[in-house]
């Protein structure tokens, strides 16, 4: 080989060397750039989660967060296990909204039909795969809703200290789109992070909820329900709506605990509870104020509807039993009017009145 020969061979090879090192250099800056990118948009979740209130906005936060991550993804949902066993739809982008109405057993879900929730997986041709793991009525509420114009899903648990509570996928609709192992390794990345948001989230939630709800019973406890109130209350002298509160008592609460024991009283609380949850308006404001006593607001009702309300509540109530006592309680109502309109006066104003009807009760059976 000659000097000339030689002269090209090299700078073939040094060009070649460059354009790898190029190629290297661009592929390094793309991965910088997606990776700072990435912790643009984790950190805006952050602080969109830490002002979040409801789980569903959590869940589309995070869904959002994850289709503008992986670059391929176009829509995505998010699936949750309900109280049910069921999955839910929680999160939706791309989606009709009519596809929270349909719940899923878990073999009917993309990823436990394709490896058991047991990681990442890729499904080619969803459609298809959709088909053969849902029954007739399903698969076509999806066909009605235009729900399969995806050519390809990647489609991660959402596990939480080992036990999976949902599912996230990300959808191509683009013809052609496959998602490589780098989209797999993105999403892993990502999920890592989604997880600790997920669960400082849902921290917060239970704390939230053991700050406003009775443990036992599930509804108001005191300190919120008093918040509540008082707000309406203010409200009501803005709007000149005259609101009726009860005050409920249960009669033969210690006979119960006595004779058989604080768990048959809980059962009474939870029993009235339960009544109170079915029976209530949502515009109603109710909780349990303390031991055996129970408060229902009424933003705009007379004492008269108010007692068609109550003893409503009485006689589902009193259909229960606890041993060989009958279950039932006494209230009190009152209206405010001019003269009381804090919460304070109302609770003590009704109260007397409930002391009222349990001592001609007491006198009765004397």
């Amino acid at each position: 080989m000659d000097w000339v020969c030689m002269k090209y061979v090299l700078i073939s090879i040094l060009f070649i060397l460059v354009a790898v090192q190029w190629i290297v250099i661009v592929s390094c800056k793309s991965r910088i750039n997606y990776l700072s990118n990435t912790k643009d948009i984790l950190y805006y979740l952050r602080e969109k989660v830490i002002d979040a209130t409801h789980k569903s906005q959590v869940y589309e936060l995070i869904l959002r967060a994850a289709i503008d991550m992986v670059p391929k993804a176009s829509k995505g949902s998010i699936l949750m296990v309900g109280e049910d066993n069921l999955f839910h739809y929680e999160a939706l982008v791309g989606y009709n909204e009519e596809l929270k109405n349909i719940k899923l057993r878990k073999e009917e879900v993309f990823l436990y039909a394709k490896n058991k929730f047991q990681g990442i997986a890729v499904i080619k041709n969803p459609s298809r795969f959709n088909k053969n793991i849902l029954n007739l009525d399903k698969h076509k509420i999806y066909e009605e809703t235009e729900s399969l114009d995806i050519c390809c899903t990647l489609s991660s648990p959402i596990a939480i200290n080992n036990k999976v509570m949902g599912v996230i996928n990300l959808d191509s609709t683009k013809d052609g789109t496959q998602f490589s192992e780098e989209d797999i390794r993105y999403l892993k990345y990502i999920i890592n992070e989604l997880r600790l948001v997920l669960k400082v989230f849902l921290m917060n939630d239970d704390l939230r909820y053991q700050a406003n709800f009775d443990v036992l019973t599930g509804i108001y406890n005191r300190r919120y329900l008093e918040y509540l109130i008082n707000y309406q209350l203010e409200m009501c002298k803005t709007t000149k709506e005259k609101p009726t509160l009860i005050f409920i008592d249960l009669d033969n609460f210690k006979a119960i605990n006595d004779t058989y024991g604080h768990g048959a009283g809980d059962k009474a609380l939870i029993f009235i509870a339960n009544i109170l949850r079915m029976r209530m308006d949502s515009s109603y404001i109710f909780g349990r104020m303390a031991g055996d006593e129970f408060i229902i607001f009424i933003p705009n009702g007379d004492e008269k509807s108010a007692v068609k309300i109550i003893e409503e509540i009485r006689e589902s109530y009193k259909k229960e039993k606890i041993g060989k006592i009958n279950l039932d309680f006494s209230y009190g109502i009152v209206q405010a009017d001019d003269g009381v309109d804090n919460l304070q006066d109302l609770v003590q104003k009704a109260d007397e009145k409930m002391y009222e009807v349990k001592n001609i009760k007491k006198k009765k059976t004397s």
